[in-house]
Formats: C-alpha cells, structure tokens, sequence
C-alpha cells in the first residue's frame, strides 16, 4: 500500500509540474528549416567565378598590362570565364604565336597557372631567360616584372613564361603535357 501512495505521489506531482509549466513556460514552436530561395540557389561554380572576376586593363592574350615602357611583358591572368572551358592540348610558344584559348588549332594558352606553386604564369614577349638564372631568383622577385626583367634578354620571336618554381622559353610551339619538369595546366577559359 505504501509503495501505492509513493507512485500515486509521483504521478500527481508529474501532472503539477505539467500544469505549471503550461502556464507559466511559453510554448516554444519548432524552427521552421528554411529552403533556399531561387536568388541563393545558385552553384558554387558561378560563385567563384564572381569572386574571380576582377576588370582591369586588358592586353593581347586576356593578360593584365605590366608597368613597361613597352607592350612586350604581361601576366597571364587565370580569371574564370562562365564556360569553364580548358585547352586541349596545353600549348606554350614563341612571340608569334597567338595566346587564348586552344582546341586543336595550335594557339597557346593565355591562361596558365601552375599546380606546384599555385601561382598564375607570366609571360615576356620577344625575351628569353639568361643561362644563370636560378629558382631562388623566381621565388624572391616573383610577380615583380622590372625585378624579373633583370634576368631577360632581347631575343626576336622567343616568349619567356615564369611562376614562381618554373621558368622556360620558346621559341616554337610547345606541347607542356610532354614537358614533366613543368606542372603548368590551363587555368579555364
């Protein structure tokens, strides 16, 4: 019988605090989980490439003006076009060659950005690099092109590319998938 009382006891002081809390706790309703609505259901890729899209002053090949007396030197920007659309096969090459996107029809691409260093790749039309050049010069000047200009020579026809672990320059055009000393890709178009 005691042990009767104690659960009689127990059940009516669960129905007090029940009742109390009714009328003196607000009833808090479930958070409604909210849906995204059209105008922030975009991808994640347009996003990006609105983060990436920067307008400055443009030259041939899609690259930003460097501070020279001539239009000889300019960095090749990786700005992400809507498209996504990356050049097949990765080409580099001389001054005569026309830098933009390439599908098969031998032009080199002005959109280089190496995977090693994660930098973009400049480039210096009609100069080539000297014999001495060295890593440690790329990694302390890079992307200072009067500092980089030190170590370039006038050379007709020749195109100089550099990041900041790499260097080479050309002459002719160049497949750099076959080159395994350079981990340079094509940054889209």
């Amino acid at each position: 019988m005691v042990l009767y009382r104690i659960i009689k006891m127990a059940d009516d002081f669960d129905e007090l605090l029940n009742e109390v809390e009714t009328s003196y706790c607000p009833v808090k309703e479930p958070q409604k989980r909210l849906l995204p609505s059209d105008k922030y259901s975009r991808d994640i890729d347009t996003e990006i490439d609105e983060l990436l899209d920067i307008d400055e002053g443009e030259v041939e090949g899609g690259g930003e003006r460097a501070e020279t007396k001539d239009d000889s030197v300019f960095k090749i920007k990786t700005k992400q076009a809507t498209n996504g659309r990356k050049c097949h096969p990765v080409l580099i090459g001389g001054s005569g060659i026309e830098l933009k996107y390439n599908d098969n029809k031998n032009h080199g691409c002005d959109q280089l950005r190496c995977l090693s260093c994660d930098s973009s790749v400049l480039s210096f039309n009609n100069y080539s690099w000297i014999d001495d050049v060295e890593y440690l010069f790329f990694r302390n000047n890079y992307p200072n092109n009067k500092k980089l200009k030190t170590k370039l020579v006038y050379s007709e026809g020749y195109r100089s590319y550099a990041c900041q672990c790499s260097w080479i320059h050309v002459n002719k055009l160049v497949n750099i998938n076959n080159m395994k000393s350079l981990k340079w890709t094509c940054g889209r178009h």
